[in-house]
């Protein structure tokens, strides 16, 4: 969603817009009643068909700064917070884990690096008979190193890390999860007052042992379920989640 200032700022151009044309429709009656207008009614419909657009585009704008309003009353939610909270810690617990492995794991595909540059610097790879499979093998071999970490890769230098990166690579890796935290709240919210308007009651709101969150939220427009469930795939080894809310009828 945009920020409040940003539809503010075009809300009131669309105010203004409307203005203008509110003129120019009363400048070409007047002209057409005298007879001085030089396309006539042509002119005067597709002017009304502007200040329709303009009135559009200005009730669409208005929607999204109730919504942005409702938004930002509805931000303390103290069970939200404790969930992603928690959301939070345990994907840093699990990246942590992760980049240990990743350095491990780093070390390896190192000295297999190192054993086909040798290979190839000492002149045996144009000789040996082998040499197309052991190409496809090595390149097999970098490309799952690099799709297998790329989870790690991604915060910050690019495909390699080093031990003594821990520090830096940890402090982009918390940036990030406070972001995407954030991220998820606001989603949370938006989809909630979306839904049932600015919340007014989150009481029934709740983090279950497993951390999920789970419950139903009163708003100024009806109640709304909260579910969570977790989200798995291939490779995927810490805990994602989808927020389900649905308003109930």
């Amino acid at each position: 969603m945009a920020t409040k200032e940003f539809l503010e700022e075009r809300a009131a151009k669309a105010q203004e817009k409307i203005g203008k044309i509110e003129k120019r429709i009363l400048r070409l009656r007047k002209e057409l009643a005298m007879g001085k207008s030089l396309f006539g009614e042509s002119d005067l419909r597709q002017a009304e068909r502007d200040l329709v657009r303009a009135q559009e585009k200005l009730a669409e704008y208005q929607k999204q700064l109730t919504l942005a309003d409702m938004k930002k009353a509805s931000r303390n939610v103290p069970a939200i917070t404790e969930f992603l909270n928690r959301w939070e810690q345990n994907m840093i617990a699990y990246f942590e884990a992760e980049f240990q492995k990743f350095i491990t794991a780093q070390k390896v595909y190192f000295a297999a690096e190192s054993k086909y540059t040798d290979w190839w610097n000492h002149g045996k790879g144009f000789s040996d008979p082998n040499r197309k499979k052991i190409e496809e093998d090595h390149r097999a071999l970098r490309e799952r190193f690099i799709h297998t970490w790329r989870h790690i890769t991604q915060f910050g230098f690019g495909r390699h890390y080093y031990e003594n990166d821990h520090e830096y690579w940890t402090s982009v890796m918390r940036k990030e999860m406070a972001k995407e935290k954030d991220r998820k709240y606001d989603f949370i919210i938006e989809r909630t007052t979306q839904l049932i308007g600015q919340i007014t009651d989150a009481s029934l709101l709740g983090v279950g042992a497993k951390g999920d969150l789970n419950g139903y939220i009163k708003g100024t427009n009806g109640t709304a379920h909260v579910q969570t469930i977790g989200a798995g795939g291939w490779n995927i080894q810490c805990f994602h989640f989808r927020t389900l809310i649905n308003k109930i009828k």
